[in-house]
């Protein structure tokens, strides 16, 4: 936490961010302030992915973090996905638990994964009350569905996409 997004394209060119989304282009020397994600005050980005095809689509989970908010916080996560670089930002659905990654399918777009656990963005006062999961959306985050068939019920770190083989996707967990 923040979370950090290099530019797979551009070396000098990465994204961070806390309520709102920063951009660099010139390898961290300046920073550009762009819009702000959720407009909740008590919610910070938990997970930041773009779309590898469509360099301008991004996904971000935000949610309300008790050590950041300085209250109670439900263990609910916004999605949000931005189709002009972070310039503005629609949100789609919330998903039940704290997202620690997302990652977008390379062939697919609109094909974005959630790996859902009590460590978001590391270690946090809620870590361990939420159970794992792994989600998937194949509409842009507008409806998740579980995809952890016979996983355990552990926090699940991340989620790795392998662009060469199918089923396409690594869960790893948290151990």
């Amino acid at each position: 936490f923040p979370p950090l997004l290099p530019d797979p394209v551009s070396a000098s060119t990465a994204y961070v961010a806390g309520r709102r989304l920063y951009r660099t282009t010139d390898s961290g020397d300046t920073w550009t302030a762009l819009a702000v994600v959720d407009p909740d005050p008590t919610h910070v980005v938990i997970a930041l992915a773009a779309a590898p095809a469509a360099r301008l689509t991004f996904f971000a989970a935000t949610a309300c973090l008790p050590e950041i908010a300085l209250v109670t916080c439900p263990a609910v996560s916004l999605v949000w996905r931005s189709a002009n670089g972070g310039q503005s930002w629609v949100q789609m659905s919330p998903v039940a638990g704290l997202v620690n990654r997302l990652a977008v399918d390379p062939r697919q777009n609109n094909t974005v994964y959630a790996a859902i656990g009590g460590f978001p963005a590391g270690p946090s006062l809620s870590a361990g009350f939420v159970s794992g999961d792994l989600l998937q959306s194949t509409n842009g985050g507008a409806v998740w569905t579980s995809v952890r068939g016979n996983l355990p019920h552990v926090p699940i770190k991340t989620v790795v996409i392998d662009q060469t083989s199918l089923p396409a996707l690594t869960p790893l967990l948290h151990g």
